[in-house]
C-alpha cells in the first residue's frame, strides 16, 4: 500500500511539473514583499579573529538541538548500505581524514563537533553533502540603471522522507529550523555576509560588499561522484567548493578576481556557481566540471541576446529541460514577459521565486542580495499549495 501511495503522489506531482510551463506570478496572488517578519531568518555575527575551534560556539549551541534534529533525520533516511560504509572509513580512519581537511575549515569542524557533543564524522558529512544533493535557482540580472540583483532559491531534500500528511520532505523541513544570516566579522568590520545552515562552514549563499556575490547550484555529470571517492582514498586533493568559496570571500576582493579563481582551481564535483557583481553588466554562471570550468555564461552574452539576466537551475543552460524538472522556462517566462529590465525590484525577484515551479516543497530559503550595497535579505519559504510540484 505505501509504495502504491508514492507511486501515486510522484505521478501527479510530475504531472503538476510538467503543466507549469509558464510564469506563474498573478498581480492578485503575489506574495507581499518584504514578507511577514515570521518567515524573516535571524543573524549572528561569526568572528574571524576568534580562534577557528570557536567561531561557531555561540549559534551551534544555540541551535544543537536543532542540528541534532537534522542529522537523525537525514542519517535515517539514507540507506545503511550507502550511509553505512561511509560513517565507518571515516571512523576507521578519522586521524587521517581529518588530517586532509584543509585549514582553518579542520578545526572549525572540531570546534563544531566539541561544543554540540556530536560526532565530528556525522559533522563533516554534513558538511559535504549539499554537493551531493541539493538543488536550486539561482538568477543574476542588471535593470535599466545598471544595478545588478542576485537572488536565490535554495532546494534540498528531494526522496529524504516524504511526510504524506503535511505534503513535505522530511529533511527539508528539519534544515529550515537550522537557519540563520551570518555577519562574518574581522577587525570589527563586515567582512562578508552569508545564509548558513548551522553547523554547516561552507558558503552556498553570500556577498562582499563592493566586492561579488555567490550562490551554489548542485550540477550533475558523469563523474559526480569519482572525486569524491578519491579524495576519501588520499588520491585526489581537489578543494570542497562551499569551502573555497569562503576562501575566495576572504582573500579576494573583486568580481574579477573571484571568477579567474572560481573558474581555474580544481574542485572536488561538478558545480554551478553564480556570480554577481556590482559595476555594469557583473554578473555570470560558471558551470563546473572537477577539474575546470566548461562554460562561463555572462551577462555581456545575455546582453548580445537582448537578455538582462542569466538564470540556473541544476541542468546545463545550453541542453533542453528535462520535462519532470523545467524550473527555467517558468521563470524565464517571468523574468522576459512580467517583469523585464525596468521592472527589476527586490520585490519582483521575490515574487518570481516565489511563484511555482522555482518554489517548490523542497525550497527551504529565498535570497536576494545587492554587491553594492552589501546588502543580504533572506526569508523562510513554503509552498503549502495543494498544486505546488514534489520538486
Amino acid at each position: 500500500m505505501s509504495v502504491l501511495r508514492v507511486s501515486v503522489a510522484i505521478l501527479f506531482f510530475v504531472c503538476v511539473a510538467v503543466a507549469q510551463k509558464k510564469c506563474q506570478m498573478k498581480p492578485d496572488q503575489f506574495p507581499s514583499y518584504p514578507p511577514p517578519a515570521n518567515t524573516t531568518i535571524e543573524w549572528f555575527d561569526i568572528n574571524l579573529d576568534l580562534a577557528p575551534a570557536d567561531r561557531w560556539t555561540e549559534v551551534v549551541t544555540a541551535k544543537r538541538d536543532a542540528i541534532e534534529n537534522m542529522l537523525d533525520t537525514f542519517l535515517s533516511i539514507i540507506p545503511k548500505a550507502v550511509i553505512g560504509p561511509l560513517l565507518s572509513l571515516i571512523d576507521k580512519e578519522e586521524a587521517s581524514v581529518i588530517a586532509r581537511m584543509p585549514l582553518p575549515y579542520r578545526d572549525e569542524l572540531t570546534g563544531i563537533a566539541k561544543a554540540t557533543g556530536i560526532d565530528v564524522g556525522k559533522i563533516f558529512i554534513y558538511n559535504i553533502f549539499y554537493e551531493l544533493f541539493g538543488a536550486c535557482t539561482s538568477v543574476v540580472s542588471e535593470d535599466t540603471n545598471k544595478h545588478v540583483i542576485h537572488a536565490r532559491n535554495l532546494d534540498f531534500g528531494l526522496f529524504m522522507g516524504w511526510d504524506f500528511h503535511n505534503h513535505t520532505w522530511a529533511l527539508a523541513e528539519a534544515l529550515k529550523l537550522t537557519l540563520f544570516n551570518a555577519r562574518f566579522v574581522s577587525n570589527g568590520q563586515t567582512a562578508f555576509k552569508t545564509t548558513q545552515y548551522a553547523g554547516y562552514i561552507g558558503l552556498l549563499t553570500g556577498v562582499k560588499e563592493k566586492g561579488f556575490s555567490f550562490t551554489v547550484n548542485t550540477r550533475f555529470d558523469t563523474n559526480f561522484d569519482k572525486y569524491v571517492i578519491e579524495w576519501f582514498m588520499g588520491r585526489y586533493s581537489g578543494n570542497w567548493l562551499t569551502w573555497l568559496l569562503r576562501d575566495i570571500m576572504t582573500t579576494n576582493t573583486t568580481y574579477t578576481q573571484a571568477l579567474s579563481v572560481l573558474s581555474s582551481a580544481p574542485l572536488i564535483g561538478p558545480a554551478y556557481v553564480a556570480v554577481g557583481g556590482w559595476n555594469d553588466l557583473e554578473g555570470a554562471i560558471v558551470t563546473r566540471e572537477a577539474e575546470r570550468a566548461i562554460d562561463v555564461w555572462d551577462l555581456k552574452q545575455a546582453q548580445g541576446n537582448q537578455s538582462y539576466f542569466v538564470l540556473q537551475t541544476n541542468y546545463d543552460h545550453w541542453t533542453k529541460m528535462p520535462f519532470f524538472d523545467d524550473r527555467v522556462t517558468a521563470a524565464v517566462d517571468c523574468m522576459q514577459n512580467h517583469i523585464t529590465a525596468s521592472g527589476i525590484t527586490k520585490a519582483t525577484m521575490f515574487n518570481m521565486l516565489s511563484s511555482r515551479p522555482n518554489l517548490n516543497r523542497l525550497t527551504t530559503y529565498t535570497t536576494l542580495m545587492c554587491v553594492e550595497t552589501g546588502e543580504l535579505e533572506s526569508y523562510l519559504q513554503a509552498c503549502d499549495d495543494p498544486t505546488c510540484p514534489f520538486w
